[in-house]
């Protein structure tokens, strides 16, 4: 799902108030972020099967280091994001 303009502003504002400068890949110690307009969802391991229902699904969106790749995840619903709006598609 692509995250509308306003969904995009109020995960920047939740990244800030909760990552606290300076803002250092533990990687490649850069500070060369990516903010993901996409979010993704992180399932439970099922030995390569796919579960329909069978485990939790959390909401992630990704922020990259540039630099080195190394990726955070930040749980959207926790961010505060209502996933149910409508989005830029």
């Amino acid at each position: 799902m692509r995250l509308s303009d306003e969904q995009y502003t109020k995960l920047q504002e939740h990244i800030q108030s909760q990552w606290e400068a300076p803002y250092t890949c533990p990687v490649c110690r850069s500070n060369n972020w990516n903010i993901s307009r996409e979010v993704f969802e992180l399932r439970g391991f099922n030995k390569g099967g796919l579960v329909v229902g069978g485990s939790p699904v959390f909401p992630v969106v990704p922020v990259v280091c540039q630099t080195c790749g190394h990726v955070v995840f930040f749980n959207a619903l926790a961010a505060g994001l209502d996933l149910e709006a409508d989005s830029d598609e």
